[in-house]
């Protein structure tokens, strides 16, 4: 399986939770490798999520769309490493943008390459909401996914009061 993908953008009228805990927010996933986003799609359906996913193959295309959309994302998983524009630089332009910050996105790097420096990067130079290293299994993924999901389901910030 090719890992790389870059991050996360599913929509619909609300979020069903595992434990059918519903939320008023979308989600989304952007990915450049449409076979991850399969995977993600397969995952997110055998934990009982049923948003429609909206991949992109880029950085800049999903920049542009959550500055387009009326969609509240519920939350971004997004690769470190993109061509083109980097995640790195998306998260960047993300918190630099006044209208994308007030959405106040969840957003978490999902990547392969893990090291200290962007790991470090990340969190104290941007407003990152984690951090994770991309699984080999299938269950792997899926439980890290759904731990990520059930925390932002109980999670309290602006998207949910």
């Amino acid at each position: 399986m090719n890992e790389n993908f870059e991050a996360f953008i599913p929509t619909s009228e609300e979020f069903v939770a595992p434990e059918q805990l519903k939320i008023k927010n979308k989600r989304y996933f952007e990915s450049d490798i449409f076979s991850i986003g399969k995977v993600f799609e397969d995952v997110l359906k055998s934990l009982g999520v049923s948003n429609e996913l909206v991949l992109l193959d880029n950085c800049n295309d999903a920049l542009n769309y959550l500055k387009t959309t009326a969609d509240q994302p519920f939350v971004i998983f997004c690769d470190v490493n993109m061509p083109g524009l980097s995640g790195i630089e998306f998260k960047r332009r993300i918190d630099d943008d006044q209208q994308l910050r007030r959405k106040s996105i969840p957003f978490v790097f999902y990547s392969t390459s893990v090291d200290q420096k962007t790991v470090n990067e990340a969190y104290t130079q941007m407003t990152v909401q984690g951090f994770f290293q991309k699984k080999n299994s299938i269950e792997a993924i899926k439980n890290g996914i759904r731990l990520i999901l059930d925390y932002w389901s109980e999670c309290k910030h602006p998207n949910t009061i």
